[in-house]
């Protein structure tokens, strides 16, 4: 009989996952560091109108269209890292299980009753914030444009800033809900055991 593959410790699980909220947190900030290295200056120099190119002046406009793809990578990540938190907060209930140490008796940073994923929730509002402020800053170089070309009877380049300005905002309204989606994770998400003896994932 070919041997058995021991089974992956939880601990070791717990680790792995870790590890990639880590590197995804990481992620995150510079995809948020780097939009506001891009947009700031653009927009300063747009406004200060030191560079009068009419290729610059469209960079400037499609600022909003990069900010939401911006906020989807962003989306993405805090997608996958509220999942990771679920899979970790049931490693460590499985943890304590084996232990004989009830949950509460310790620290546990998923812990959905000690309220450490609640509070690091409420602090990342504020990097949200300021990256909803970069990239509604760059909407009103696109807005101001939408209603000079109108103006001017450029139809088709208005309709193209007014695309832009309502990508800055989709991107600022996915950025400013996915503190909410991750909060529905932590207090929805669960494991289930089938009448197989599998578990699975539900989330409400």
């Amino acid at each position: 009989m070919a041997p058995v593959e021991p089974e992956v410790a939880v601990a070791t699980r717990y680790a792995g996952a870790w590890n990639e909220i880590n590197a995804r947190l990481q992620s995150r900030q510079r995809v948020l560091v780097t939009y506001a290295t891009i947009a700031l200056p653009t927009v300063s120099l747009a406004v200060a109108e030191s560079i009068k190119a009419d290729w610059f002046a469209w960079l400037t406009l499609s600022l909003p269209a990069l900010g939401l793809v911006f906020s989807l990578w962003v989306c993405h990540n805090d997608l996958i890292i509220g999942l990771l938190s679920v899979f970790c907060r049931e490693c460590e209930s499985e943890q304590y299980k084996h232990s004989g140490y009830p949950v509460r008796s310790v620290p546990s940073w998923f812990s959905s009753t000690q309220g450490w994923m609640d509070a690091a929730l409420r602090y990342r509002q504020f990097s949200d914030l300021g990256f909803i402020i970069v990239l509604l800053a760059t909407c009103i170089p696109a807005a101001m444009a939408t209603h000079e070309k109108l103006m001017n009877g450029k139809g088709w380049e208005a309709v193209v800033a007014l695309i832009l300005t309502f990508c800055g905002l989709v991107g600022g309204w996915l950025t400013s809900s996915n503190g909410r989606r991750r909060k529905r994770y932590l207090r929805t998400a669960r494991l289930v055991k089938e009448a197989d003896g599998s578990i699975t994932l539900k989330c409400e």
